[in-house]
């Protein structure tokens, strides 16, 4: 019987069951790890089950918060699909330790973002990791004993999910080349990673006795990124620090969503909290880069764009919201404010609305605004005529306004 199709018997006193709470590492605390087979009382199939049930969903590229159809089907069976809305777990402890290495490997290679991964230990090697769906982005918390991780060329090529990772720290340290550029973190420490460039990693835990390096992770599809692209490339791979501004912000926001401040989340709720942690981390990026820009020869053009790109946000809601009206409040040329935009790759008014798009999409998953007709939301949006709107929304997000809100009530946003 393939794996993945054996149905468990629930066990309450299964080891792996009552592991549901945060790795000890990220609260500064020690992790207790249990070998396979003593507190883990499962046949092997069975173990095995539970794990290619957990790894699919979370090896789910961001963009898509629930299964596809063929997992659908075995989730309403699954009670650890049924929990994986919210927080997916994949734990070693499901894998005798002398496959564990080797199955962790094969796991990484195979993922939505397949790595080529190489523990320290050949035989026994701890992992665990969680993760939570807010909307289109995801939130994963790893721990695992001393590794060596590369993302090829090859391997790019082989599946490119086209996001960022923003990695913060927890425990142990990390070495990093990537995108030309390499440093070193220590805990409490944010970096951006692109999963188009290549990659060279090393995670070491602290201290000469072993245990886990911990990190958490968030994945953004690359289109909503709140800054440019552009931007964005200037800050991959460059230690940002969380011990004040919004990097701190983000940091505790992370800690508190996989502290327990995730339990019994609405889909609805999930999705307002992957806007909130787009807004963060857009914040902390644009942080970094004004910091960045104040030491480079083009800070004030960087600065400028910054300051155009939140004055857009600020806003979308004006109807006389145009290119000529951005560059009046900010003392431009509109032929200075499309150059700038170009460098972006964009144009002013795609930018406009691009971000329009997102505010009618959040409003329309929204249940406080569920009797508002889509027209309505679109034209407050800046799409006075409705099929202008639903043309503009598809483009986007691949669907009709009207279909996408109709899944986020079924429980499965697009």
């Amino acid at each position: 019987m393939a794996a993945g199709s054996v149905r468990r018997r629930p066990d309450p006193e299964n080891h792996c069951d009552q592991q549901r709470s945060m790795p000890k590492e990220l609260t500064g605390g020690e992790l207790h790890s249990s070998p396979f087979g003593a507190s883990c009382p499962m046949g092997v199939r069975d173990a095995r089950s539970r794990e290619s049930c957990l790894w699919r969903s979370l090896s789910r590229s961001p963009g898509r918060s629930l299964p596809a159809s063929a997992d659908l089907e075995h989730a309403r069976d699954c009670r650890h699909c049924e929990e994986a809305e919210l927080e997916l777990v994949y734990d070693s402890c499901v894998v005798p330790p002398r496959e564990q290495a080797e199955r962790w490997m094969d796991l990484t290679s195979t993922s939505q973002l397949p790595t080529r991964v190489r523990p320290k230990a050949t035989e026994s090697f701890p992992v665990r990791v969680r993760a939570l769906g807010l909307g289109e982005v995801r939130v994963n918390t790893v721990s695992r004993a001393a590794e060596t991780v590369s993302r090829t060329a090859a391997l790019i090529r082989q599946n490119d999910p086209e996001t960022y990772q923003l990695e913060l720290i927890a425990s142990g340290r990390k070495s990093l080349a990537h995108a030309g550029q390499s440093c070193e973190l220590i805990p409490g420490q944010l970096v951006l990673c692109d999963s188009s460039q290549t990659l060279e990693a090393r995670s070491v835990p602290y201290g000469p006795g072993g245990g886990r390096a911990a990190s958490v992770l968030v994945h953004l599809p690359r289109r909503l990124l709140p800054i440019p692209s552009r931007q964005a490339a200037a800050v991959i791979a460059s230690p940002m620090q969380t011990d004040q501004g919004p990097g701190l912000l983000l940091a505790q926001f992370l800690r508190g969503l996989i502290d327990g401040g995730s339990e019994s989340m609405s889909v609805q709720n999930c999705g307002r909290l992957g806007v909130i942690t787009l807004d963060l981390v857009g914040a902390v990026l644009s942080h970094q880069l004004e910091q960045d820009a104040a030491l480079r020869a083009d800070s004030r053009e960087r600065l400028l764009s910054l300051r155009i790109h939140a004055y857009v946000r600020r806003n979308l809601m004006h109807a006389d919201l145009s290119p000529a009206a951005i560059a009046a409040a900010h003392q431009i040329s509109v032929r200075t404010l499309q150059r700038l935009c170009r460098a972006e790759g964009t144009t002013a008014a795609a930018l406009i609305r691009l971000l329009r798009l997102q505010r009618a999409a959040q409003a329309l998953v929204d249940p406080g605004q569920a009797e508002v007709p889509v027209h309505a939301v679109g034209a407050r949006w800046g799409f006075p005529r409705a099929s202008d709107f639903s043309r503009a929304f598809r483009s986007v997000y691949g669907m009709p306004p009207g279909e996408y809100r109709l899944k986020a009530r079924e429980g499965a946003p697009g």
